[in-house]
């Protein structure tokens, strides 16, 4: 059976297997990945995209071994109704199959950059599921303090130290606690179900996740040898680069038998088209990795900031309601202390998940073999042209 029919095959089974019985599942961060990637519909197309692309390949040659021998023949220089033309006669020999062949090697290397992208994929959703459950952890704090000052409003109520007013004031700060606490049970379900989807499990299963939202630690590299590496490793950009030459090779032929005309201006357009693109992806690229570096050094350096600041809410939610115990301050202040004690707990959560989130980016970009190093000799169209990656 070929790879085709395989993969077929499991993209008409797939949906019924995904509909099974639900249970539970306790997932590391790394087994979340091997998950997503063992279900991924992308991958299976990545692969399938690699025979489609041998077959091309084969193709171009057979066309340029047909082509070959009408070299010589006086044709036209445009094909007609009578036949090829010198032009295209050229192109099928001496471009056609460097192109299959350049399709099939970005093909090849695509597999396993659509592998790294799902992986991206499912860190983020595992992330985006932790911060969702941190969050409604922090929010169960702050109703619990929150009903735990209304516990003592009342008892100084009864005992006529305090005024009614402190007692209602204690009972909206509960409620807007409770219903604080809703919205954040709504939004971890909304992200365990778009975890769920992303490791192709069915809608009623239970997940544990098994690794904290814990803080990591900052690259090695520096930002300009990060950019080195993403420019080396762009395979976008190979195939670009590698399409510019090509166009070239297009230009030089069409020059051979219509130097100055339509046809020739418009292949020349093309080429610059080309090379615009090529500077634009470069440009976009950088942008990206610079955005990726930038957001996770600030928010490394904000994890630390909201340690400190933590320890800060703590200390002053306990002097106040040191002080409301004893008569000397107010509901009102206590309050006020427990807002900013959630506030600050609820920042380090998301400095966190966003120096996880623009790590994974960062390393998405980074990471990985030099494309522009991995042609095989002999076997593909020219290599990647001089400067490629510089």
């Amino acid at each position: 059976m070929t790879l085709l029919a395989v993969g077929l095959a499991f993209v008409a089974g797939g949906t019924g297997r995904a509909a099974g019985a639900g249970g539970e599942v306790s997932l590391s961060l790394g087994q979340a990945t091997e998950k997503a990637l063992a279900s991924s519909q992308q991958v299976r197309l990545a692969e399938l995209a690699v025979e489609r692309d041998r077959l091309g390949v084969r193709e171009a040659r057979n066309l340029a071994s047909t082509m070959r021998d009408l070299q010589d023949m006086p044709l036209p220089a445009e094909s007609g109704p009578s036949g090829p033309g010198k032009i295209d006669v050229d192109l099928a020999v001496e471009v056609g199959p460097g192109q299959a062949q350049d399709a099939l090697y970005v093909s090849e290397r695509n597999v396993e950059a659509v592998k790294r992208q799902v992986q991206a994929d499912a860190e983020q959703a595992y992330f985006s599921a932790l911060l969702a459950q941190e969050a409604v952890k922090v929010r169960q704090e702050s109703l619990r303090l929150a009903e735990e000052q209304l516990r003592l409003a009342r008892v100084g109520l009864e005992a006529g130290v305090r005024a009614r007013a402190e007692v209602l004031a204690a009972e909206v700060q509960v409620a807007q606690a409770r219903a604080a606490l809703q919205t954040e049970e709504k939004n971890r379900e909304l992200a365990f179900a778009a975890l769920r989807q992303k490791l192709g499990l069915p809608a009623e299963t239970r997940i544990t996740l098994t690794d904290p939202l814990a803080p990591g630690e900052l690259p090695a590299t520096t930002l300009d040898e990060a950019l080195r590496h993403a420019t080396e490793n762009s395979l976008s950009l190979y195939q670009l680069s590698r399409g510019v030459e090509h166009q070239k090779k297009v230009v030089e032929i069409v020059a051979r038998y219509l130097p100055g005309t339509f046809r020739h201006r418009k292949e020349l357009y093309t080429q610059k088209q080309l090379e615009i693109r090529l500077e634009d992806a470069r440009n976009q690229l950088e942008l990206a990795v610079r955005g990726a570096y930038l957001d996770m050094v600030n928010a490394h350096a904000q994890i630390a900031q909201y340690d400190k600041a933590i320890e800060q809410a703590e200390e002053n939610l306990r002097l106040q309601r040191l002080r409301y115990e004893a008569g000397l301050g107010t509901g009102v202040e206590v309050d006020g202390a427990a807002s900013q004690l959630t506030a600050v707990r609820l920042q380090r959560l998301k400095a966190v998940y966003d120096f996880r989130v623009s790590r994974s980016k960062f390393d998405l970009l980074v990471q990985g073999p030099p494309v522009s190093t991995q042609v095989p000799a002999g076997q593909a169209a020219p290599g990647a042209p001089a400067g490629f990656g510089a």
